[in-house]
């Protein structure tokens, strides 16, 4: 990962409160949500850059909210493991 965006993430939960993050978090959910939807109902208006940018956003917030609650990697590719699991094992 990059210095400069660890050094953001650790900025994040140090200088913000829980309510803070989480707030934040879910307004960069809603903007992600708002791109894809973009897309879905024309995918003319749809911009790829949108698209990076709220990806991006969110991801820094998912970090963020990783450190906050100190869930390791290895918990995230479990639960990831276990999802692909199900879904190509029913």
């Amino acid at each position: 990962m990059n210095d400069k965006i660890n050094d953001y993430q650790v900025r994040l939960t140090q200088e913000r409160s829980m309510e803070e993050i989480m707030i934040c978090t879910i307004e960069e959910m809603s903007e992600l949500t708002k791109v894809l939807t973009k897309y879905m109902r024309n995918s003319e208006k749809y911009h790829r850059e949108d698209l990076v940018e709220e990806m991006s956003h969110v991801l820094l917030q998912i970090e963020v909210l990783r450190q906050c609650f100190n869930i390791t990697d290895s918990e995230i590719e479990d639960e990831q493991l276990d999802v692909g699991y199900r879904c190509f094992n029913k």
